[in-house]
């Protein structure tokens, strides 16, 4: 039976350890770069940085960006929308409202919320505490 290819990398990085030889284990076609992130930092690059928020873009793949967005309170979102695209938020800290096309909704901490492609949306904070959520999107970022 074969491992995935997880389990495959464990067993060669055990087996590398225990013979005690000090070359790199294989690792497939996984590529050399960083795959895990913290939530609160997801070492991206500050595109924007200004009264309204800060936002930050990890473009490491391929065809997806993960960006971070820290709202500042009583701010919202301009808003806009991407012909081609869908996008996810991930809400991780604070309360606000968005709104997809012609629906309002309230959002907070845990709250995921899918984005059709071409729908037009913004997110508001209505709180004096700020608004802290992650987004993936395809492609680059043309807002």
């Amino acid at each position: 039976m074969e491992l995935p290819l997880t389990g495959r990398i464990i067993m060669e990085r055990k087996l590398t350890l225990l013979s005690g030889v000090r070359e790199k284990p294989h690792l497939g076609s996984i590529p050399q770069q960083k795959m895990k992130f913290n939530i609160f930092d997801i070492e991206g690059e500050i595109v924007k940085d200004n009264d309204t928020y800060i936002l930050e873009d990890n473009t490491s793949l391929n065809n997806l960006v993960v960006s971070s967005t820290l709202l500042k309170p009583f701010q919202e979102t301009r808003g806009h929308s991407h012909k081609g695209k869908e996008e996810v938020y991930f809400f991780i800290k604070g309360r606000g409202e968005m709104t997809i096309d012609d629906k309002t909704f309230s959002v907070s901490t845990e709250d995921v919320v899918t984005i059709p492609d071409g729908a037009f949306h913004k997110v508001k904070n209505l709180t004096g505490s700020y608004l802290y959520f992650v987004c993936v999107f395809e492609g680059n970022r043309d807002h």
